[in-house]
Parts: C-alpha cells; structure tokens; sequence
C-alpha cells in the first residue's frame, strides 16, 4: 500500500513538471529590440552603394538589407522569446531563408526565418542571452524589390538573373543556375554573341545549357514558342562564349555552375554578360548571417574571418567627371597572377567585383571607352574581410582622346597609254596648294600602283619625277583632292607614253637602162630630207647599178640625181623614200635612165681603099666611061682591101658596100686613064662592044700560072675558064662577065647617087 502511495505521488510531481514546462513555452514573450525595424535599415545595391529610398526596388535585383539590434538592459530574455524583424520598403524574401546568430564563441544566441515573397521574419532566441547585459548583435540578409519598373519589359537588349537550384544536406548551396535572356520583341538578328563572365568560387556544368524560343507577354513573362535553339559553346576558363545562328525570336536560356567555399553565414554570387556592347549583371544571393553577444561588452560587429569581400570603381571624365561605359580592366592578385579580365564599366560608369578573399590586388585598364585613352596606372588596394560588404572604394578618369585631324588617302595606279600593261618603277613627288613638295621619292610597285596614306584633308598635285624605264616623262601634273569624312581611298590613274624606238635603217637604189634594164653604173646622186636639204653628195652607183646608203633616222628623204651615165640623159625627178621607225630590213628603190639619142654630124674623111690588084692585060679594052659629075670634090677614099671572095654577095660583099654607101664615106675616084699600070682599077678601053666594069669587090686574079680557083688553074685554056679574069678585046662575054659589067654599071651609078645626096644634104 505504501508503495502505491509513493508511486502515486511521483506521477502527479510529475505531471505538475509537464504543466510547469509547457506554461512557460506558451507564454514565451515578444520582447523588446532596437534597430530591426524596416526605417532602420542600410539598403545596399549589388555594387554596394546605399539605397536612400527603398520604396521602389526592383523585382529583377536582389538587396542586402543589413541591421544593428540591440536589447535594452533589464529586458528579461527566456529561451524561446522572439523579436521581429521588418524588411525596408517594398522588399520581400527572395527565398525561405532561416540562419542562426552566433556570439563570439560561436555560440548560438538566436534563429532567424522568413518565408520567400513575405516582408517580415523573426529572431528565436536561446537561452544563450539569459541573464546577460549589453544585448547586441547584427542581422544581414537578402531581399528583392516588388516593382514592375519596366525594366524587364519589351525595351531591353539582354538580361540576366539567377538562382540557388541545388542545396546538400546541410541546407547549404552547391548549385546556380543562371538565367540569360535576349531579344524581347524577336527582330531578326542574324548570328548573336554572349560572352558571360563567371565569378569566382564558380565553375561551369558542360551540357547544362537549354535556351527555349518564343515571346514576352505583356506582363514581362516569357512564353515558350517553338523548338528550343542550341548555341555553339567555348569555354576560356571563367569567361564563356555562346553563339546562337539565326535568330529572329525571343530567346531564354539558362545553364548551371557548381560553388564551392560556401559560407554557412550565407553568400552573394556574381555574374557578368555582354552582346553587342550591353553588358548587364546577375546577383544570386543566398541566407544571411547575424551575431549577437551580452555581458561582455563586445561591439558584435567582428567580421567571420571565412567572410570575402569587394571592391566598386567609379570610372570618369578627367575633365568633365561624366561617368564613363565601357572601361575595360583586368584584376590581378599580389603575385601578379590574372584572376578577372574583361570587367567592364557599366553605363554608371561603375564596375564591382565581389567575393574576393582578404589579400592585396592590382587593377590594370586594358580598353578605354571609345573616345578616350589608357590608363596606364595601375590601382592597387587591399581587401580585408568584410563579410560580403565592399571594403574599397576606387576611383579613376580618362583623358579624351586628341583627335588628330581628318585624313584621307589615295591609290595611283600607273599605265602605258597605248595598253592595260601595269608601269613599275614610276616615281612621283606629292606637292600641297602652294606647291610644296610634301612628299618625294614615292614609286610605283610591280603591280603598277603606289599609296600614301594619312593626307589631311586639302589639295594636292602628283607631279612625275622620272618615268619606268622606256617611257616618256609626263608633264601633266595629277590633281588630288582629300575631302572630309574620308572612308575610302581615292582611286586615280595616270598615263606615260613609250618612248620610240630610234633604229637606223638603209636604202639601196639600183640604176637600170629605161630600154633593156640593163645595170647603170656611174649615176652620181645626192640625198635630200624632206625639206629639200642636201644631207649627201657623191653617191655613185657601183658596176652593179647600185648605191647604198646606211644609218638613217626615221624619216622622209628623197635621192636626186646630179649626174647621169655616160651617153645617158640626167633625170632629175626626185626619188621619195621613207624609213620607219623600228625598221629593220633594207629599203630599196629603182631609178631608169634614158640614152641620150645619135644626131648626125660632120663626117669623118675616110681612108683611102686599098686599090684593086693589077688586072691582067685587057684585049682591046674600051674606053672609059665619063665620069658622073658631082657637086663637089670628094675626099680621098681609102684603099680598099682585096677581096676575098668572087662576085657573090657574101658578107664581105655586103660590108663593102655598106662602107661605099654610108654618110660617112665619100664618092670614090675614076681610075686614071693615062696610065693603066697606076694603082686603082684599069678600065678597059671601049671597043665596038662595050665591055661591063669589073666589079671592085671581085677577088683579084692570081697572077700565078699555077694557082688555082675553085680548082681550076688560073689561064686554063680547058674546060675551065678563069672566074675573075678581064675579057679580052676579041672574046665575047659570056653571061658571067656580063653580071660583073652589070655589076660594075650599077655600083658606079650609086656611088654617083650617094655622092650627090651627101652633098645636097650638107648644102
């Protein structure tokens, strides 16, 4: 009995225990703080600049909303009590977020939790804080803005934002994903290049990448439309390429990076991309931190030496302090070791680079913005832990760039004038308006074309200097005028003309007969030029009929006879001829002459005819004959030769009596008739037969018994009879001997004719 008495005693102690216990848990207490009101807040902007006004933040940016509680001494504190905390303005949680308060031993003091899209969380103190003075601590999160401020509207080029996507067991996150977007109102861009600019303590997820196509409505949300479009990917340690071809719709594309050195005091990410000169920036933001400490007069505002910090550049005008985009840098940590590049000035003018570890650093310009020049001083500063917050305030300027003034250029092009043939070794000097050289010794190349650049905007005039080598030298100066807002070169063309071609050429006249063609030599010429000017004289033609003259220019000449062959006429027409230039082959011309016709003159006296050999003795001959009377006394004739021949008409014949009847020949005298043994030929006397003259041309009789004629012996009193033999007074003549009287009758006759004639003719 008394055991159940005990047992029954323990169980209601203890169920007055558990109504003690519970009783205090709910009526834990909402107790009074400092400082964690939204009024008392420090806003700051991903580059770390306070917001004066949150009342009107950004749903596309994140915030880091910072305070500096306090409990008021004599305020009790239970384990379990709690303090709210307002956010500022018009910002909300980005996410769920519950993170403890710890002291300077790491104690826990306090639990901080707010739900995603609310304004106000709460701080669950331990029993940490009981019995403590001089309650403080701080409390640093992040929130975004709830306004619409269009800037995620249909204006925009390019966006970008992020998110934790992935957390491990711990609640801590392992996983971004970052979100870009372009080309809101889906214009036809072509090819499109995204270079993004990871931040540090992240690495890119190869075949993470999706980018949807499609449209933005009218509230900003992105609607999928169509096949999703996949880039061309380049990975260059933490700057990443994407190029998308042929796009002509809006474009959402998201991709994954791993983190690493998570702070369970929460963190801040970064992120950089640019298109087409826009640049824009995510910020992920996750968890918070906060401290709080009591009794020990700590100020609680120690950084968490595992905390990073930042840095903000403001870059300006060195004269106007205009911001200045598009300042290009390049981060560098003490060794000198590249960390960043392409951090680039926004249109702010402001660059801010977080999540950097406590060390020394150097910021080196690599592009100015357009307009102005380098910076070539580097900025050097220093980083200390500052749990997220920026630490460093940088400032630099630029100077504008002294524009020198507009230039232009031209490109000649040098040609021979009669082809496309291209002229090297051309060489020009380039004069200004007043006609100063600017320029000299500028030539043409192999492809016939010369250059000069950098010209400031005047005239000027390309005057040729010296000609490629078998050219003329052009006189004509080039006009060249450089014009402002030169884009291309001008374009000119110039001319020389070949120089000819000096070769000497040779002619060759040949002198004939204008009759029977026969070769003239001895015709004496002189050679004029065009104008009639005598450049030679003596020019004879050879036994060939032929002169030759060498080493003539170029030209028109013309030959002129000064002296014609013997027993030719002059004639003195001149003879054209032309050498050509480049003439190469020998020239030749003909010239006749004509043979100066025979006029009779004054005849000679001709020799005296040897006399006929004396005759044998004439029987009875007959008297002669008066002789023909004449006008004149002729001239002795000339003995005539014996013929060889009888009384027939050979060629003797015929050129005897050629030589008795020419002009020159003169009438032939009688025979004496006093003496018949006188040279001549004897007539024989007249009897009462007339008896015919021997012919002059019959042979003479040989007077020797025992020659012969024609076989017969002279004398014979046989068959044959003498053929040349004189008749015989009392022989009768037979019909030969009659012939020969005959002949003798007629020759007398016309040598009497032929005398008479000459003299009419002289009279």
């Amino acid at each position: 009995m008394r055991t159940k008495l005990i047992s029954v005693c323990v169980g209601l102690l203890t169920l007055l225990l558990a109504i003690f216990t519970f009783g205090r848990a709910v009526q834990a207490a909402t107790i009074s703080t400092t400082g964690l009101n939204g009024s008392e807040a420090t806003v700051t902007d991903r580059y770390g600049t306070i917001i004066t006004d949150p009342t009107d933040l950004s749903k596309w940016q994140s915030y880091k909303v910072s305070y500096d509680w306090s409990i008021p001494n004599g305020q009790k504190i239970q384990a379990g009590d709690t303090a709210p905390v307002t956010l500022p303005g018009n910002t909300v949680a980005s996410s769920d977020l519950s993170f403890d308060l710890k002291d300077d031993n790491g104690a826990t003091i306090g639990t901080f939790t707010i739900k995603a899209g609310e304004n106000t969380g709460t701080i669950t103190f331990t029993e940490q804080l009981i019995g403590t003075q001089d309650r403080k601590g701080t409390l640093n999160l992040y929130a975004k803005g709830t306004a619409d401020n269009g800037t995620h509207g249909q204006d925009w080029a390019l966006n970008k934002i992020g998110w934790v996507s992935e957390k491990d067991e711990n609640g801590l996150p392992t996983q971004l994903t970052w979100n870009i977007a372009f080309n809101p109102s889906g214009n036809d861009l072509g090819t499109v290049t995204i270079t993004d600019t990871i931040g540090p303590n992240q690495t890119y997820v190869p075949g993470t990448i999706h980018a949807d196509t499609g449209m933005y409505n009218e509230k900003g949300e992105f609607i999928s439309a169509g096949q999703p479009i996949q880039p061309e990917v380049t990975v260059n340690g933490k700057q990443i390429t994407f190029v998308f071809e042929d796009v002509h719709t809006a474009v959402n594309m998201t991709y994954n990076v791993k983190l690493a050195n998570v702070s369970a005091n929460g963190g801040s990410w970064m992120n950089d991309a640019t298109m087409n000169g826009v640049m824009v920036g995510g910020h992920v933001t996750w968890g918070g931190n906060g401290t709080g400490n009591g009794g020990n007069g700590s100020d609680g505002n120690e950084g968490d030496p595992g905390a990073l910090g930042a840095f903000l550049l403001q870059k300006t005008d060195a004269n106007t302090g205009a911001a200045l985009a598009g300042a290009e840098y390049q981060l560098q940590d003490q060794s000198g070791e590249v960390i960043k590049t392409g951090l680039t000035t926004d249109e702010n003018g402001k660059l801010f680079v977080s999540d950097l570890a406590e060390g020394q650093y150097v910021l080196i310009e690599t592009k100015a913005p357009a307009g102005y020049d380098i910076n070539k001083t580097p900025i050097s500063f220093m980083i200390k832990n500052g749990a997220g917050t920026p630490t460093t305030n940088l400032t630099q300027t630029d100077e504008p760039t002294v524009m020198p003034p507009k230039t232009g250029s031209f490109t000649l092009t040098k040609l021979a004038a009669d082809s496309s043939e291209k002229l090297a070794g051309a060489v020009y000097e380039l004069r200004d308006a007043t006609g100063k050289v600017v320029q000299s010794e500028l030539t043409t190349d192999a492809a016939g074309e010369l250059t000069v650049k950098d010209l400031v905007v005047g005239d000027y005039t390309l005057v040729e200097t010296k000609a490629p080598a078998g050219f003329e030298l052009s006189t004509t100066p080039i006009k060249v005028a450089i014009v402002a807002d030169q884009t291309t070169p001008l374009s000119l063309i110039a001319t020389d003309d070949r120089t000819p071609v000096v070769t000497k050429g040779s002619v060759r006249l040949t002198k004939t007969d204008s009759e029977n063609g026969r070769t003239l030599a001895g015709a004496v010429y002189e050679l004029q030029d065009a104008e009639g000017q005598v450049l030679k004289t003596d020019l004879t033609t050879d036994e060939a009929g032929q002169l030759t003259v060498t080493d003539l220019a170029a030209g028109d000449y013309r030959f002129v006879e000064t002296k014609a062959p013997a027993d030719y006429e002059l004639d003195a027409t001149a003879i054209p001829v032309t050498v050509k230039v480049g003439q190469t082959e020998l020239l030749t011309v003909t010239a006749k002459d004509t043979k100066v016709p025979v006029t009779p003159g004054e005849p000679e006296n001709p020799d005296h005819p040897e006399g006929p050999e004396k005759p044998g003795e004439p029987e009875n001959p007959d008297g002669p004959k008066p002789p023909v009377e004449g006008p004149g006394e002729p001239s002795e004739p000339n003995t005539p030769k014996p013929p060889i021949e009888g009384p027939d008409e050979s060629e003797e014949s015929n050129e005897s009596e050629e030589s008795n009847g020419s002009e020159e020949s003169t009438e032939p005298g009688l025979p004496n008739t006093d003496n018949a043994d006188d040279e001549g030929t004897s007539l024989p006397q007249t009897g009462g037969n007339s008896t015919a003259m021997p012919n002059p041309a019959a042979p003479i009789t040989d007077t020797n018994p025992g020659g012969t004629i024609a076989g017969t012996p002279i004398g014979s009193t046989g068959a044959g009879k003498p053929s040349r033999g004189l008749p015989q007074t009392n022989e009768q003549p037979d019909g030969e001997g009659l012939v020969s009287v005959a002949g003798v009758s007629v020759l007398m006759t016309v040598l009497a004719i032929g005398s008479w004639d000459w003299r009419r003719k002289r009279f």
